[in-house]
C-alpha cells in the first residue's frame, strides 16, 4: 500500500510540474500590451493597409494616437487595443 502511495505522490508531483512549465512557457508567448512600435509594426498588429492607417491616424474623429521621437512617430500596443475598442464601440 505504501508503494501505491508513493507512486501515487510522484505522478502527482509530475503532473504539477508539466502544469508550472505548460503555465510559464504560455506566459513567454503571451503577447505584451506593453512596448513601442514603429508604423509598419502598427500596421501589421492592427492588420490594415497603410491607406486604413492614415486615415484612422489623421481623417476620423477617433484617432490613432502616436508620439514622435526623433523624426519617428511610435504607438503603444495598448493604445491601439484601446482605439479599436473605441472606434467598435463608437460606430454601433
Amino acid at each position: 500500500m505504501e508503494t501505491i502511495n508513493t507512486e501515487i505522490i510522484a505522478m502527482l508531483q509530475r503532473v504539477i510540474k508539466n502544469q508550472e512549465d505548460i503555465f510559464k512557457r504560455l506566459q513567454e508567448l503571451k503577447p505584451s500590451n506593453e512596448g513601442w512600435i514603429t508604423p509598419r509594426e502598427a500596421i501589421k498588429y492592427l492588420g490594415i493597409s497603410q491607406n486604413t492607417f492614415d486615415k484612422y491616424r489623421y481623417s476620423t474623429p477617433y484617432k490613432i494616437e502616436g508620439y514622435p521621437l526623433d523624426g519617428i512617430t511610435l504607438f503603444r500596443k495598448k493604445d491601439l487595443d484601446s482605439f479599436v475598442t473605441s472606434y467598435a464601440l463608437n460606430s454601433k
